[in-house]
């Protein structure tokens, strides 16, 4: 056991030390100090940018369970945050804290055998409430901030990956449904099949689809009520749809279009072109 001389603070509702021989100075700040450099953050001291990070987000506090059962504190002054200004070797950085409390003695207490190296953990003391604290590592909390300033500066150059669109073809003929199939997966599409129009119905809330190409006539539900009730939903009300049917009349063309049909092909007439065509222009 060590006698520590700690500033107290609070964050998350938990109290937290840190060695007074590391703190250089506490501040407080506005928004409007904090500037934002290369998805960092930094507040300008002397004429100096340093390095600030809420302490809360080193310590990863808002994922754990046990800190959210009891971090009911709020902030006295939402218009000045309390920040810590830390000096590790060279390095200076501060951290946002919820509140400051005083300065004391501690008896600090090694960590367990079973829990012989805590990151961002030293040790830790009992409070005279009875409370127990956890007595912070600064070294441990620096190199947690330039880990988190590296991983945030690396990932912004990454390129979107770029997702096939997603179709959902609802076909109860296996031979069409097949040809059909291949012909979009070749074309660069994600293809996802349904053997008639109810089956197609449920399969479209699994997943979000960029279309539906529908054949009209089907067991179950056909394509023309499956459409109707596909534009019920207001989150359809823009999702293509694209008939493929042995229908030629002009009638059917019109019921196709009154149940809100995007286009209407018939399969005497079918032309792969068309049909992607069609599809490229819509999605």
């Amino acid at each position: 056991m060590a006698i520590n001389n700690v500033l107290l603070l609070e964050v998350q509702g938990i109290v937290h030390a840190l060695p007074v021989e590391f703190v250089q100075r506490t501040l407080f700040i506005s928004p409007n100090q904090i500037f934002s450099n290369k998805d960092c953050k930094t507040i300008n001291l002397d004429g100096q940018s340093v390095l600030v990070a809420n302490l809360a987000d080193l310590l990863e506090l808002s994922n754990s369970p046990a800190y959210s059962e009891i971090a009911k504190f709020e902030p006295q002054d939402q218009i000045h945050q309390p920040c810590i200004l830390i000096k590790v070797g060279e390095e200076v950085f501060g951290l946002f804290v919820d509140r400051l409390m005083q300065t004391q003695e501690v008896v600090m207490k090694p960590q367990s055998q079973l829990l012989k190296r805590v990151r961002n953990v030293s040790g830790a003391t009992i409070l005279g409430s009875g409370e127990v604290c956890m007595i912070l590592n600064p070294s441990d909390l620096l190199k947690s901030l330039q880990q988190q300033t590296t991983s945030l500066v690396s990932a912004k150059p990454r390129k979107t990956v770029k997702t096939k669109p997603l179709i959902l073809l609802v076909e109860d003929s296996i031979p069409v449904r097949t040809q059909e199939k291949r012909l979009l997966e070749k074309a660069g599409y994600e293809v996802v099949v349904a053997e008639d129009g109810l089956d197609g119905y449920h399969k479209l809330q699994t997943r979000a689809f960029d279309a539906v190409i529908s054949d009209v006539e089907m067991p179950n539900l056909d394509g023309l009520s499956l459409t109707q009730k596909i534009r019920q939903h207001p989150e359809y009300q823009t999702l293509p749809i694209i008939l493929v049917t042995t229908l030629a009349s002009d009638t059917d063309k019109a019921r196709g279009a009154d149940v809100g049909a995007n286009a209407y092909i018939i399969k005497s007439n079918f032309n792969q072109d068309v049909l992607l065509e069609i599809l490229g222009r819509l999605i």
